[in-house]
């Protein structure tokens, strides 16, 4: 039984603004006559034991921040559904991916999810459309 006839794209991002302003852009230009739900889960920088900051070799704590400049741009300049999601804390790669998925697949047939750092050709959601 169809749950939504819509689309539902996932994206998981945490410290890395220029792949996130990437792979954003790359959903904006896809395909405008498609519709779709952006769900981005921005992970946190905060360990969620010692409550200290995650240093990465790419990114610190401003490059996080810059990603929430990204998301808020993004949302402001498309015209579809986005919810977005910021946690302080980093809850792993697996649960910051895997719950949320799950969840929309609760609502959703068509669940389409991405990490910050890929890109979508013009045509990959059609694709994705057609085959669900």
């Amino acid at each position: 039984m169809k749950k939504n006839n819509l689309m539902a794209i996932h994206i998981n991002s945490f410290y890395r603004p220029d792949y996130l302003q990437r792979c954003l852009k790359s959903i904006q230009i896809a395909n405008k006559n498609l519709r779709y739900d952006v769900y981005i889960s921005h992970d946190g920088y905060l360990n969620p034991y010692s409550k200290k900051p995650i240093l990465k070799s790419y990114g610190n704590v401003s490059s996080w921040k810059e990603c929430i400049d990204v998301i808020t741009d993004f949302t402001m300049a498309v015209s579809f559904r986005t919810i977005v999601s910021i946690d302080n804390y980093n809850r792993g790669l697996q649960r910051a991916i895997l719950e949320p998925v799950l969840d929309l697949y609760k609502e959703y047939d068509t669940v389409l999810t991405m990490t910050d750092d890929y890109c979508l050709y013009p045509s990959a959601l059609i694709f994705a459309a057609k085959t669900s």
